[in-house]
């Protein structure tokens, strides 16, 4: 397991009593289970986990909190880009980003269009990404060309990468947290 920082540096987190530092070994029974969690303690650490094995593996991560708990499947790798749908009001506390991780050994830089429901272009943003980088961010803070408003927001977001990433989309609503493939 590798956990990287928004900078792709090593990530230090507690996992299962242990303060590790960047990665941790561990074995998976044949056929069996491996659960790893954190102690919930401490500042909010935010980053990317990435497991390889020499044997297929699935699995999730939950993500929980006062806004309740949601799981995430593994990110597909997506050598182009991605398109995500995107939600925002304000006054029903609705929001909706990304989370994306670099995948390639050099940095990307993510194009990114604010769509309307019809498709056509609203504003445009860019996003580096480091090598092993990690940026998670709400449709609200990314640095827009153009000012919207997004107290009542439904659209599309479409990144074009210059390299391999992942992504997932995150959203909040009152007492809830989800997550979805992008």
């Amino acid at each position: 397991i590798s956990l990287r920082d928004d900078d792709g540096g090593p990530l230090e987190v507690d996992l299962n009593g242990e303060v590790v530092e960047g990665s941790l070994a561990v074995t998976v029974p044949a056929g069996g289970l491996k659960v790893i969690e954190t102690d919930g303690e401490g500042d909010l650490a935010v980053g990317s986990a990435t497991i390889t094995s020499d044997q297929p593996l699935g699995g999730v991560v939950l993500f929980g909190g006062s806004a309740g708990v949601a799981g995430v499947g593994a990110s597909e790798v997506l050598d182009e880009g991605f398109l995500a749908p995107m939600e925002r009001a304000s006054s029903r506390g609705i929001n909706t980003g990304i989370a994306v991780m670099n995948l390639e050994v050099e940095e990307i830089t993510l194009e990114l269009e604010l769509l309307s429901p019809e498709g056509s272009q609203l504003a445009k943003a860019q996003v580096a990404l480091a090598r092993d980088g990690h940026r998670a961010r709400f449709l609200n803070q990314f640095e827009w060309s153009e000012d919207i408003d997004f107290s009542n927001f439904q659209g599309l977001l479409r990144a074009r990468s210059t390299g391999r990433c992942a992504a997932t989309v995150i959203q909040t609503r009152p007492n809830q947290f989800a997550t979805m493939p992008v």
